[in-house]
C-alpha cells in the first residue's frame, strides 16, 4: 500500500500530514485503479451481407460496355441498363455477356426461352440478337447480346436494357452483374480495343427518391456608378509672357519651273490557254479465258469475279463454275484474301457466303475460315 500511496502524493505533503490522514486517500486511489482495470464489455453480434465490387481499370482509348446498377425491393422486377462508351474507337458491332450469381436471387427474365431485352430506339436502325447462355430455374443466369449495323457507327449512350427478377425472399444487399466477353468491331469487322464494366442489383428495404431539380439563381450584372474626376482650373501667380511681333528679313531666290516628263508604263495582257485534263483509266481486271463450246477434253473452270469498293464498305464477289465437257457433281476451292480486304464474317465466325438460290437439289454447302 505504501508504493501506491507515495506515487500520487508530493514529498512536502508526506512530511506535513500524519499517516492516519494519508490512508483514506491511498485507499481511494487504489479503489479507483482497481475499477479502471476491470471493465465489463457487452455487445450484440450482427451479420451483414457485404459484397465489394471492383471495377477493372480500362484504357481511355478503348470502347467500354457499362452495365448499370439499379435499386430494387424483394420480389421486384427491375430494368438493367447497358451503355456504350466508344471512346476513341469507331464501333459498328458490339457484343457482351452479363452474368448474375449462381443463386436464383437475381435472374434475367425469359419469354419463349429468350431474354426480355430491347434496344434503345434513339440508337437508330440496328440488328440486335439476345440469347440465354446459362439457364437458371425459370430464368437465365447469363445472357448474351449482339448488335451490328452497316451504315454509321453505333453512338455513345444507352444501348439496350434487360429485365431482371428479384426473389421475394431476397436478403438486403448488393448482387453483382458481371460484364463478360465484351467485344467491339469496326466497319471492316476487325476487333478494336474494348472492355466491360460490372453493374449490380442493390436490394433495399426502400427505394430512394428520385432527385428533384431545384431552381438555380443566376447572377445578373449590375453597373456601379463611380465618381469621375472633375478638372479644376489652377491659376499661376508670376510673370506672364507677352507675344511680340518681330519683322524678319527673308531672302528671295529664283524658282525653277517644273516640266512634264512622259513615263513609259508596261502593260501585261493575259492570254487564255487550254489546260489538258487527265482522263481516268478504268482499273484492269483479270478476265478468265472462255472455254469454246465446241472444244473437247476441256477441264472445269472456277472463276472468281471482280468488284469495285471504297474504303469502309462491303462488296459482293461472285464465283462461277464452267464445267467444260465434264460432269461435275461437287466442287471445293480455297480463296485467299488480302489482309487489307478480309472476308466478312458472320456472328459465329463463319465467312459471310451464300449459295446461288437458283441451284436446286444441292447437298447443304459448307463455308469455313482456315485462319480462324
Amino acid at each position: 500500500m505504501s508504493a501506491t500511496r507515495t506515487s500520487f502524493l508530493p514529498r512536502a505533503w508526506r512530511r506535513g500530514l500524519p499517516a492516519a490522514r494519508l490512508m483514506p486517500i491511498a485507499l481511494l486511489l487504489w479503489a479507483a485503479t482497481a475499477v479502471a482495470q476491470s471493465p465489463t464489455l457487452t455487445g450484440t453480434a450482427t451479420s451483414t451481407r457485404t459484397i465489394t465490387r471492383t471495377r477493372t481499370p480500362t484504357s481511355s482509348t478503348q470502347a467500354l460496355l457499362i452495365v448499370g446498377s439499379v435499386p430494387a425491393l424483394p420480389g421486384d422486377a427491375v430494368t438493367v441498363p447497358v451503355t456504350l462508351d466508344p471512346a476513341a474507337q469507331t464501333v459498328f458491332s458490339a457484343r457482351i455477356d452479363i452474368q448474375t450469381e449462381p443463386t436464383s436471387t437475381v435472374s434475367f427474365r425469359l419469354v419463349a426461352n429468350a431474354p426480355v431485352c430491347s434496344v434503345n430506339p434513339a440508337v437508330g436502325p440496328v440488328t440486335a440478337s439476345y440469347a440465354c447462355v446459362v439457364p437458371l430455374g425459370g430464368g437465365c443466369r447469363r445472357i448474351r447480346a449482339i448488335f451490328t449495323r452497316q451504315d454509321v457507327p453505333l453512338p455513345g449512350g444507352l444501348l439496350f436494357t434487360c429485365v431482371a427478377d428479384v426473389a421475394a425472399d431476397a436478403a438486403l444487399g448488393s448482387y453483382p452483374l458481371d460484364a463478360l466477353a465484351a467485344e467491339a468491331r469496326n466497319s471492316l469487322d476487325q476487333p478494336v480495343p474494348a472492355g466491360g464494366a460490372d453493374g449490380a442489383v442493390d436490394v433495399v428495404d426502400e427505394i430512394p427518391p428520385s432527385p428533384t431539380p431545384s431552381p438555380t439563381r443566376t447572377p445578373s450584372i449590375t453597373s456601379t456608378p463611380s465618381d469621375s474626376p472633375t478638372p479644376s482650373v489652377t491659376s499661376t501667380v508670376g510673370l506672364t509672357a507677352t507675344e511680340t511681333v518681330t519683322r524678319t528679313v527673308t531672302p528671295t531666290h529664283p524658282t525653277d519651273t517644273p516640266s512634264t516628263t512622259p513615263t513609259l508604263t508596261a502593260t501585261v495582257t493575259l492570254t487564255p490557254s487550254r489546260t489538258p485534263t487527265r482522263t481516268p483509266t478504268p482499273p484492269i481486271f483479270a478476265s478468265p479465258t472462255a472455254t469454246s463450246g465446241g472444244s473437247t477434253n476441256t477441264n472445269p473452270l472456277i472463276t472468281i469475279g471482280n468488284a469495285l469498293g471504297v474504303p469502309g464498305t462491303k462488296v459482293t464477289l461472285s464465283v462461277t463454275l464452267d464445267p467444260g465437257d465434264r460432269a461435275v457433281i461437287g466442287t471445293r476451292n480455297d480463296i485467299v484474301f488480302d489482309p487489307s480486304t478480309p472476308v466478312a464474317r458472320q456472328v459465329g465466325g463463319a465467312p459471310d457466303c451464300a449459295v446461288n438460290a437458283g441451284l436446286g437439289a444441292l447437298a447443304p454447302p459448307s463455308f469455313d475460315c482456315q485462319d480462324a
